[in-house]
């Protein structure tokens, strides 16, 4: 017991040394994703997100968001999800990273005629700075939403999958 104390007190100081530093800052994001379906359900989906979040230090953000997502003319829903980064600078000017998006979907655009469910998205990008306080992302997602369907045999998918493109710009 005592260990586990020692090692929480020493965590929330080293979080407040970190934060004295200004290493912790706001980083936001504006999104414009595109998947392709694939699996069972072949259906399209266009999103624009806005993630307000924190970045701590070089190599770690975390933050939430919400989007809107459209798969058709009439088909529009809305999403709210946590977003986790992890960077690796390459140079001055990029880094790479890999991120999740964990999350929930409502509305048609997010039901696709059944039960709306749990959307994962991970994907892998590189973010490219083009001020000191902005960059641009580019990465390649997949999106899996578990839609466990209604009784009707036409109904009957299990999850809607996509493989995609996010373009984001970074402040």
């Amino acid at each position: 017991m005592k260990k586990i104390l020692a090692l929480v007190v020493l965590s929330v100081m080293s979080f407040h040394a970190f934060s004295q530093d200004k290493l912790v800052k706001y980083q936001g994001e504006v999104v414009f994703g595109y998947g392709f379906g694939i699996g069972d359900m072949k259906v399209n989906k266009a999103n624009l997100q806005i993630i307000n979040g924190i970045r701590i230090g070089k190599y770690v953000a975390v933050g939430a968001g919400v989007g809107l997502d459209c798969c058709g003319k009439s088909c529009w829903g809305f999403s709210a999800f946590g977003d986790l980064k992890g960077y690796l600078p390459v140079s001055q000017k990029a880094s790479l990273f890999v991120a999740a998006d964990v999350g929930g979907g409502w509305g048609y655009a997010n039901s696709l005629g059944v039960r709306n469910g749990v959307i994962l998205v991970p994907a892998v990008g590189v973010s490219i700075k083009v001020s000191p306080k902005s960059a641009v992302n580019l990465s390649i997602a997949y999106t899996n939403q578990d839609i466990k369907g209604r009784e009707e045999p036409r109904f009957n998918y299990h999850n809607y999958s996509a493989l995609g493109f996010k373009v984001a710009f970074q402040f």
